[in-house]
């Protein structure tokens, strides 16, 4: 494919032109409303394993683009063809899927397709224009959900196709998710399960809505996050049928942080929903319940802690930031905020350069006071109380830089 115009000029002249001027199709040849076959082709590119077939791939919209390498309309083309395919209304995430297709070698569209960053499987030395009656021409051809041919040919423009594709997509909704986005689907529910595995229920469940939102309806897939959606939903429940009998009992502590607790790390369920909204009319009708049980607030509180940690540890300001994480876990270990907060600290603790200057942060406050005071006590000869200093310095802070100063102060000593 060799570039003589530039895109603009030749979307304008080409695909009115050029295009059109094709022939429609001979008799005998594969046309609208036929069962579209395999594709015969001698090698495929950007696939891993068997290459597509479509009659496996019946549920889903299929678009063809068979395109030649000596014509720069093609080359224009593909940047459309691959706009098609990520679109959010007809691409991978509606279930259809793009599929290239051209009679030229590997070596002639190779480079093209680097080029325009194409993704989507492609078939080279194919005879599918030969099997459409549209030999050396560049044309789309659209398979609906039952694996019929809806649309074959040139388009009078590229909005007539895209209209032919939406028009496609309302006749014969897809039923079967695009592989990709199968592919991730499934990922999500394996992380859900780990998750669930962990008790991490809220985590749990982002990962299995978003395997539920990718999946197609009349797909098993979406079916099989929905059930896990409602697992999650029973648990939420189950540990909600524990604070009846502890208000009962007037155990207000107890209830409240079941509930809080319950509208934290199921929040997005039906459970998360019910248990705030029975934790505020609690707090609203009963005095005793809202003296015991605190306050959501103070899921707010914690929350903008949360932000000046991060804006800190973001900043480099490692020690400040590691602070703040602390304070959240002790002050407000129910609320949202902790369950971050602790993911972020441990992350802290295990890279050893970052480690290092929260401990020297961490160690200031108290090593300064102890080696000031040491050096006091050496100077006025209570070596024991220097050498006690000196030794806690060490035992506490052993891997900072006031270890190293305690240890020449110890070695100087009597």
């Amino acid at each position: 494919m060799r570039r003589r115009l530039s895109a603009a000029v030749v979307l304008a002249l080409l695909i009115p032109a050029t295009l059109r001027a094709q022939s429609r199709g001979d008799e005998g040849k594969l046309k609208e409303g036929d069962y579209a076959p395999d594709i015969e082709a001698t090698e495929w590119l950007n696939v891993e394993g068997e290459p597509p077939s479509l009659v496996e791939l019946r549920g889903m919209v299929i678009v063809l683009f068979h395109f030649v390498s000596f014509n720069d309309a093609a080359d224009v083309l593909l940047p459309f063809v691959n706009l098609v395919d990520n679109h959010f209304a007809f691409g991978k995430n509606a279930g259809v899927m793009v599929i290239g297709v051209t009679s030229a070698e590997r070596k002639l569209v190779q480079s093209e397709l680097v080029r325009n960053k194409v993704r989507f499987p492609v078939a080279v030395e194919s005879t599918l224009a030969e099997e459409y009656g549209r030999k050396d021409q560049n044309f789309f051809v659209i398979i609906d959900a039952e694996g019929k041919i809806a649309f074959v040919g040139p388009p009078n423009s590229l909005n007539q196709l895209a209209d032919k594709l939406l028009e496609t997509l309302d006749k014969t909704p897809p039923y079967r998710t695009h592989p990709l986005e199968a592919r991730a689907a499934r990922a999500r529910i394996r992380e859900a399960r780990d998750y669930l595995s962990k008790q991490q229920y809220r985590k749990a469940f982002l990962a299995a809505r978003e395997a539920f939102e990718r999946a197609l309806f009349g797909d098993t897939l979406k079916d099989e996050a929905f059930a896990f959606i409602d697992i999650l939903e029973t648990l939420g429940y189950d540990q909600l049928a524990q604070v009846r009998p502890l208000l009962e009992q007037k155990q207000y502590v107890q209830a409240g942080r079941i509930l809080r607790r319950v509208a934290r790390q199921f929040r997005g369920l039906d459970a998360g929903k019910d248990a705030r909204k029975w934790f505020e009319r609690l707090s609203e009708e009963n005095e005793d319940f809202k003296a015991a049980a605190g306050s959501l607030e103070d899921d707010v509180k914690a929350a903008k802690m949360l932000i000046r940690a991060v804006k800190d540890i973001r900043n480099r300001r490692f020690g400040p930031g590691y602070e703040l994480l602390e304070k959240i876990l002790t002050e407000y270990p129910e609320s949202e905020a902790a369950e971050y907060a602790q993911g972020i600290r441990d992350r802290m603790k295990a890279h050893p350069a970052v480690w290092a200057r929260v401990r020297e942060y961490l160690a200031a406050s108290d090593c300064r006071t102890w080696l000031a005071q040491a050096r006091t006590y050496i100077r006025t000869g209570r070596i024991r109380e220097a050498r006690d200093l000196l030794n806690r310095v060490l035992d506490q802070y052993g891997d900072t830089s006031y270890a190293r100063q305690a240890k020449e102060l110890l070695v100087s000593l009597p």
